[in-house]
């Protein structure tokens, strides 16, 4: 070996830090218990052998269907065959906390030809979409989500063959605080929303596609009155713990339920939200979730008897 080998030699060796040189030892599982961590990503897999059933405020028909959709638990091709065998949900979830303040203008998505809904070109229609905070105490609290995740429906192979089909994915948060507002135009999906104030209560119960929305607003003196195009009734939601802001109310739950899913069939039962009292299953094209602890904040564009339930709070856009 010549000198600058040597040196070589010398200098690697001599970087190496000690600990990487020690020998290594086995240690007892009462010192392994004296040590935790937590991976970022986790991967979770659940199969579905049997339909699951449905649970919440909605109750299906004789024929097993909501408004006329399917929800036998039986997924179903655009065609209406059955999708056969069992059901796998591959999930991957980031454990993390994010803090958002942001806006999304015009959101669109879904777009494809439904001879059903001549008036209505997309699954989602939304022109605003504010994710923001809110203030108590002379504190600002950010909108958080906890814990987001994506998640794959796939129907087993059914042959020899280790080609599995995707029928659908979902993207979605396993906890969310903050103030959600919103324009909403139509919306395709399960919602479940809900405000009471000291002049009467207003309830959004929907599930469907490209919807107005189904509402009922009731009064004090205990007049109920069916609201028409719900969605754009109202400007701001609550979303878990988000303190007694106006006509939210309080609760000590995060909202545990909120995602979009993307099917191309329809009866797909992702698995449910842990706290979650609603189980509904999401349609075919885009789907959108909120069953879960999401209270109207703010009312809108509603006059007669009905304008008593328009709330004083200031917007909760901030900017």
């Amino acid at each position: 070996m010549s000198r600058w080998q040597t040196m070589l030699t010398l200098l690697v060796l001599g970087s190496v830090p000690a600990a990487a040189q020690a020998e290594l030892k086995s240690i007892s599982d009462d010192v392994m218990s004296e040590h935790w961590g937590q991976a970022l990503i986790e991967v979770t897999n659940v199969t579905q052998h049997t339909a699951p059933v449905v649970t919440g405020t909605l109750t299906p028909d004789a024929n097993s269907k909501i408004n006329g959709y399917d929800v036998s638990g039986v997924p179903k091709d655009s065609t209406g065959a059955a999708i056969t065998g069992d059901i796998s949900y591959s999930k991957l979830r980031i454990g993390a906390e994010i803090s958002l303040d942001s806006e999304i203008g015009k959101l669109r998505l879904g777009g494809y030809n439904n001879p059903s809904f001549p008036t209505q070109a997309y699954d989602v229609n939304s022109d605003a979409l504010v994710f923001t905070g809110y203030q108590k105490d002379g504190v600002y609290h950010p909108f958080t989500i906890k814990n987001p995740y994506i998640e794959f429906a796939m129907r087993d192979a059914q042959d020899s063959s280790t080609t599995r089909e995707i029928l659908g994915v979902r993207i979605g948060f396993e906890e969310a605080d903050g103030m959600l507002g919103l324009n909403l135009n139509a919306l395709s999906g399960r919602t479940y929303l809900t405000s009471t104030q000291t002049n009467g209560t207003f309830n959004v119960n929907s599930y469907g596609q490209r919807s107005t929305g189904d509402g009922t607003a009731t009064t004090t003196g205990g007049t109920a009155t069916a609201v028409t195009d719900a969605y754009q009734k109202f400007d701001s939601l609550c979303l878990g713990r988000t303190g007694a802001q106006g006509a939210c109310g309080d609760s000590a739950d995060p909202t545990r339920d909120f995602f979009i899913s993307f099917n191309k069939v329809s009866g797909l039962f992702y698995p449910k939200a842990t706290g979650s009292a609603d189980y509904t299953p999401t349609q075919q094209g885009v789907w959108l979730n909120l069953t879960d602890n999401a209270r109207i904040y703010q009312i809108k564009n509603m006059t007669g008897d009905l304008s008593v339930l328009n709330t004083s709070n200031p917007p909760i856009r901030r900017w």
